[in-house]
């Protein structure tokens, strides 16, 4: 099906193209090349299965299948029914097609990811008599089909559920952090896990999390049952548990404390429910308390927050809410590092801290700086 090397886009969500990029080189030691929302790289089946397993800012990773040129659906077809797709897929298997259109050649991308479908199946029917299902919740094979003017690319998905969904979340709240967002957002601030870590807003605990996993070397994907590749018919099921074994075997306790609190004890049974889903109970010190009650920590460390937004979240005096928390944090936290994620509202503008650094990034569709403010 596939060549000993074959092109990977490791798919990311805006903003994250240069965190992934630098985490691809460090965990895999491979040259990347950085394009819009995604990396692209060269792998073979082990780097592709520790991709999958071990990359924190990924979201999905797909292979560009075929790629040719067509204005019309009648082509868009054919191209696709010249494909041996009976060596790959099984009648007994589920396919699902996906498809994005620019392109004034294919004005409906429902109607071009519907030709590709029928193209696929008519094809297995053909050769084998009998035609695969669609399942667009949980396919054996889910393709994805870019559509630019006249060219078009066809790509298997190798990920499955997209990256983020680590397995580990079992409750959330009203706006939880994506754990891909969260993972990056670490990365960024320069967590490796030798510092002590605080999140005083935590949530249903997705930076704690990540901040462990990071801490105990532990993959991402380690709590994850099923991947695409799992479906494939030269799915390696040995050299997949090599790799598994090999990055477990690096996992190991935390170096320094990493603490989680937040007011609302809803928020902490969420957070201590994906904490121990996750196998971090004994590492992860949570607790009930306000921001502003907090005692200052005796160890100085690395403080990552996402506030409460006005926008999606109601705030009671929003301004006066953030003024407060930029308050406490200058005078109880000297000596810490402190990185912020924030909407950018004009109630922010009473945050009464001048940031070092400001990186932009998008929460789901909400606008955010993420700061960094140095509390020395």
């Amino acid at each position: 099906m596939l060549a000993s090397k074959f092109k990977c886009i490791v798919k990311t969500l805006q903003g994250l193209e240069n965190t992934l990029s630098s985490e691809m080189k460090t965990t895999l030691g491979v040259e990347t090349e950085i394009l819009k929302r995604a990396v692209s790289f060269e792998a073979d089946l082990a780097l592709l299965y520790k991709a999958n397993l071990e990359l924190r800012t990924a979201l999905s990773i797909i292979i560009p299948i075929l790629e040719f040129e067509a204005d019309n659906v009648n082509t868009l077809y054919n191209k696709i029914l010249e494909y041996a797709w009976e060596d790959l897929i099984l009648p007994s298997n589920t396919i699902s097609v996906h498809a994005t259109s620019y392109s004034v050649y294919f004005n409906h991308s429902q109607y071009a990811a519907l030709k590709v479908k029928d193209a696929i199946v008519d094809r297995i029917r053909k050769n084998t008599g009998k035609r695969p299902d669609v399942n667009t919740e949980k396919p054996d094979f889910e393709f994805n089909v870019h559509i630019k003017n006249k060219s078009v690319t066809l790509s298997l998905n190798s990920s499955g559920e997209t990256l983020n969904k680590r397995n580990y979340r079992h409750k959330q709240g009203i706006a939880p952090l994506n754990e891909t967002l969260a993972a990056a957002m670490l990365i960024m601030a320069g967590y490796t896990g030798k510092q002590a870590f605080y999140d005083f807003m935590s949530g249903s605990g997705t930076l704690a999390i990540e901040a462990g996993l990071i801490a105990t070397e532990t993959p991402p994907g380690a709590f994850r049952k099923d991947f695409g590749f799992f479906h494939w018919p030269n799915f390696d099921k040995k050299l997949w548990q090599e790799i598994v074994q090999k990055a477990n075997s690096k996992r190991h306790k935390p170096l320094k404390s990493i603490w989680a609190s937040d007011q609302s004890p809803v928020a902490i049974s969420e957070a201590s429910t994906n904490i121990y889903a996750a196998g971090l109970s004994d590492f992860i010190t949570l607790s009930k308390q306000k921001f502003e009650k907090i005692e200052t920590p005796s160890e100085p460390g690395l403080i990552v927050m996402n506030l409460p937004y006005d926008i999606r979240v109601e705030i009671n005096e929003a301004e006066e809410f953030y003024k407060t928390v930029s308050d406490v944090l200058k005078n109880n936290f000297k000596q810490f590092n402190a990185w912020v994620l924030a909407p950018k509202s004009k109630s922010f503008k009473s945050f009464a801290l001048k940031p070092v650094r400001k990186i932009n990034l998008l929460n789901a569709s909400i606008e955010c700086s993420f700061n960094n403010y140095d509390l020395y």
